[in-house]
């Protein structure tokens, strides 16, 4: 093991003490971003509930149910225009997947519909 430091002090590369001391740097950096990532989201999710007025999941629950409808009603008409609106709301949105594919319908209809006028 006294064969793997160089004449300057430094490690050599590849040696067992490079290996080992990268390792224990690659776990300080992982705990570091751990809990930089959990505190960070943690003000966040304090910082929403405060300016929403909700102290729990079940409070923030509710209030999601009752202003997402009144606010998702301009990208509905957006994402379904040219649909019969009872059509549009019998669609539920469930994925951004279910999204895509509508618009990506909407876009065919249209390019068939500029089609055919041409």
């Amino acid at each position: 093991m006294a064969g793997s430091i160089a004449a300057n002090g430094e490690l050599e590369p590849y040696s067992f003490e490079a290996r080992q001391a990268g390792r224990w740097l690659a776990i300080k950096a992982l705990l570091a971003g751990s809990a930089l990532c959990l505190t960070v989201s943690s003000v966040v999710a304090w910082g929403v509930g405060r300016a929403l007025g909700v102290h729990n999941l079940k409070e923030f629950s509710e209030l999601c149910r009752e202003r997402v409808p009144q606010h998702a009603a301009p990208f509905r008409r957006l994402v379904y225009r040219g649909v019969d609106e009872a059509e549009a709301n019998a669609i539920p949105l469930e994925s951004m997947a279910d999204i895509a594919r509508q618009i990506q319908i909407e876009w065919e209809r249209k390019q068939e519909r500029d089609n055919a006028a041409e």
